[in-house]
């Protein structure tokens, strides 16, 4: 069997136009696989939980400069990817 990483993040989840007030985020992977608006469902009852107090699943933060000694303000697809590094 293999080990499949993930994460569930158990919080307020932000979406485009409304707050769920008791909602989860499911990762796998580093993908999110599942959002939704309750108790994550008992297929991800083996991953991990992270208890926040907001979500915003596919939020850029615009406030980040960059990484890999790159900054986002070079224009370069180096700059781009910078931050993209295997952890």
């Amino acid at each position: 069997m293999t080990e499949r990483a993930g994460t569930v993040f158990s919080s307020a989840v932000v979406l485009p136009h409304r707050i769920v007030g008791a909602g989860y985020v499911a990762c796998r992977d580093r993908i999110i696989v599942a959002v939704g608006d309750s108790e994550p469902p008992p297929e991800f009852a083996g991953l991990p939980r992270v208890a926040a107090p907001y979500v915003a699943p596919v939020c850029v933060d615009i406030r980040v400069h960059g990484g890999a000694n790159a900054d986002y303000m070079d224009g370069t697809e180096q700059a781009a990817n910078g931050h993209r590094r295997k952890r």
